[in-house]
């Protein structure tokens, strides 16, 4: 007769993980004010006065025809809204005003200075720590939803391996929409790890990670799969109720984009047309901006969009800024941030090709483990590898730029493929099975995936 452990004895055995996420929440806050600032920082906090227009005038806040000229309009098209609204709350807790002014990058730092586009040092720290807050959060979350789909040692090499990536360190704990976009994705994961009697609840975490960063809308088809994959594994006939599911999903999905971009509310239709239409425009400038400068920069083949997420996610250092206009007066701060072994962990030739064999062998040993393993386990690990593939072809078909914060949405695989493959070499390694003796009966199969 197999009896199930007592609640505290599981309570104990994820007392490592608690501590461990608590330390590497630590390290992660007291390093804040640390990193250095990117321009970027002064758009979010001079937009998270939207919270407090919001309060005053709603309506201020919807899309307009005509009004091409309004800074904070064109940025409700362009940019997600959730890191904007977090960091309005933060500064209103701490009773600090937003930026008065933009920063406009064809100005000099003096005189963005000078308009008062450059955030004082407690308002760039209070704005930080209003996304670097979500993190234990998060770390906690994605804990859960890897211990749910692997094991217990498999996650807490996971949280450990993200929680010291030098690029989650830079481009997390700055006032832009990174923090939150992990944050997001993380809280999706645990959903998709746990969404079993009700997958359509999967589009509120999906709706979120959108809303962080658009470039999370694969998480709205991971979230369809979710709702029809139950079926598929199992060769259920009953597809209307699927297909109720998936009705039900986007209704929820939609609904919260839209409560949390009130610039949809009075024309949703326009504003919608608006926004792709500045997205479009965007893009060209950028492009031409770009090519006349650095034309080996735009990436025009698949074989340049591969080689730049191979660099940028295993081997280039912390990116500190896409381009050089202000790297003379942030060139102290980067090499006072560089000189910390700690957020260069990782990186270089003989890092980042580990990494990258750890990963791919991780991905390898994933998807065997979902061949054999239960349904529910299947369906877990089915969901990510899927999640893998649709966000890595999302941004090699979109990428036109080496940016490397646009690659952060794949470094939680990244991580999670290459403790997996840790995991599995512990296991070979440290714990070999014991031979059984002749007269002894063989133990009943168990799932190696997700034996703690």
């Amino acid at each position: 007769m197999t009896t199930s452990s007592p609640p505290y004895k599981k309570q104990i055995t994820d007392l490592p993980a608690l501590f461990l996420i608590l330390l590497l929440s630590s390290l992660y806050l007291c390093g804040v004010s640390a990193v250095p600032f990117h321009p970027d920082e002064s758009t979010q906090i001079f937009m998270s006065a939207d919270v407090e227009i919001a309060s005053q005038n709603l309506a201020a806040l919807f899309w307009k025809p005509n009004s091409q000229s309004d800074a904070r309009q064109q940025y409700r098209l362009l940019d997600a809204p959730l890191t904007r609204y977090l960091i309005g709350i933060g500064r209103q807790i701490a009773r600090l005003a937003p930026l008065p002014a933009d920063w406009d990058w064809s100005k000099s730092w003096d005189e963005n200075r000078a308009d008062g586009a450059l955030p004082s040092e407690n308002l760039l720290t209070v704005s930080r720590i209003s996304i670097a807050c979500l993190f234990p959060v998060t770390l906690a979350a994605l804990y859960i939803a890897i211990k749910s789909a692997f094991n217990r040692i498999t996650a807490c090499l996971f949280i450990l391996l993200i929680g010291t990536h030098a690029l989650i360190l830079l481009h997390t704990r700055r006032a832009m929409a990174e923090g939150t976009l992990l944050f997001a994705i993380a809280l999706t994961w645990l959903a998709m790890t746990r969404a079993i009697q009700r997958p359509y609840l999967l589009a509120l975490p999906a709706a979120l990670a959108f809303c962080a960063k658009q470039s999370a809308v694969i998480y709205a088809i991971v979230g369809m799969l979710t709702v029809v994959l139950p079926a598929a594994i199992e060769k259920a006939q009953n597809w209307q109720k699927s297909i109720g599911q998936i009705l039900l999903y986007l209704l929820l999905y939609l609904a919260l984009v839209f409560a949390l971009n009130p610039f949809l509310w009075r024309n949703p239709l326009q504003a919608s047309r608006a926004a792709w239409q500045a997205r479009q425009n965007l893009l060209q400038r950028q492009t031409q901006a770009i090519g006349a400068l650095a034309p080996s920069q735009i990436l025009d083949t698949p074989a340049k969009k591969a080689a730049s997420l191979l660099l940028n996610l295993y081997f280039n250092p912390p990116s500190f800024a896409e381009v050089e206009n202000y790297r003379q007066q942030t060139r102290l701060s980067e090499q006072t941030y560089s000189a910390n072994p700690f957020h260069r962990l990782g990186r270089g030739q003989t890092a980042g090709t580990l990494m990258l064999i750890l990963s791919l062998t991780g991905f390898g040993f994933a998807c065997l483990a979902a061949a054999r393993a239960p349904q529910q386990t299947k369906r877990q690990i089915v969901l990510l590898v899927a999640a893998c593939l649709l966000q890595t072809a999302w941004l090699l078909a979109l990428i036109p730029f080496p940016f490397q914060r646009y690659y952060l949405p794949l470094l939680p695989f990244v991580c999670l493929w290459a403790a997996y493959a840790l995991e599995r070499l512990i296991r070979l390694v440290i714990i070999p099975d014991k031979p059984q003796s002749s007269h002894q009966q063989p133990a009943p199969p168990q799932n190696t995936v997700t034996q703690g």
